[in-house]
């Protein structure tokens, strides 16, 4: 019983392929140049507005099956620099090779206008007002901006700095103001000084010049000096080599692109 229902699905199987087979066309062929008859490799030939479609090999031949539901279909057959060749899929020869030819494309003429660059310091002067309304801001703007400063002494860095802020700058070519600009910090953020800093030779250096005492760091205790006195010392010591006292005291200049 179970050997006659395999034979019977086996014959099934084998006439469902081979209608399938018949309804199918199989398109196969060589794609060569038409002036040196080398093979075109890497072609694609495809079905126009379906997903059926295939490439040639490096003999330049190729097989395609397309269902008799498309046989009407526009089969294309192209390569980048030859003319794409169309044939309805119905009418498409196996026994004759395809040929492209090549397709030669033509550049428009361009044309440049370069204005004469100026060479004297009036006609630059001149060409800087003349845009004017280009280069700087014609009304007050409001522009996000980003803050990085570190801080080292000779050998190591101390700390970083950054901050995110918004700058109002009313400064413009028409009011011809120059001193407008207001900064606000959003945000900011300071790095840990994880430093080695040797406090008997900071303590040493501060009494040598506030004090007229001049110790050497190894005739110095540490358990004989208070704390704050250290502390005291190495923030001296950080202000007179690094000049900290200056610090995010200058201006922030803001450059816009120029055109």
């Amino acid at each position: 019983m179970k050997l006659s229902f395999l034979k019977h699905s086996l014959k099934l199987i084998v006439f469902l392929i081979s209608i399938t087979a018949f309804s199918q066309h199989e398109l196969k062929n060589k794609v060569v140049d038409f002036v040196n008859l080398l093979p075109i490799e890497n072609a694609s030939v495809y079905v126009q507005n379906t997903t059926i479609g295939t490439v040639t090999n490096a003999d330049g031949k190729f097989v395609l099956l397309v269902p008799e539901e498309m046989a009407k279909d526009t089969l294309v057959i192209s390569s980048i620099g030859f003319k794409s060749y169309k044939v309805p899929v119905d009418e498409f020869d196996n026994s004759f090779e395809v040929f492209l030819e090549e397709d030669v494309a033509t550049l428009e003429e361009v044309v440049l206008n370069a204005t004469p660059r100026p060479k004297t310091g009036d006609s630059i002067v001149l060409r800087a007002l003349e845009r004017l309304d280009r280069n700087f801001p014609s009304q007050a703007y409001l522009q996000k901006g980003f803050l990085r400063h570190k801080e080292r002494n000779k050998k190591q860095f101390k700390w970083l700095i950054e901050s995110a802020i918004t700058v109002y700058d009313d400064t413009t070519y028409v009011n011809g103001e120059t001193d407008n600009l207001k900064i606000n910090v959003d945000e900011v953020r300071k790095s840990y000084d994880l430093r080695d800093v040797d406090s008997l030779f900071a303590y040493s250096t501060y009494l040598k010049y506030n004090a007229n005492v001049n110790l050497k760091p190894k005739n110095l205790r540490r358990d004989t000096i208070k704390t704050s006195s250290l502390v005291k010392a190495i923030k001296w010591n950080d202000t007179r080599v690094n000049g900290l006292e200056g610090l995010f005291k200058g201006k922030l200049n803001l450059v816009r692109n120029s055109k």
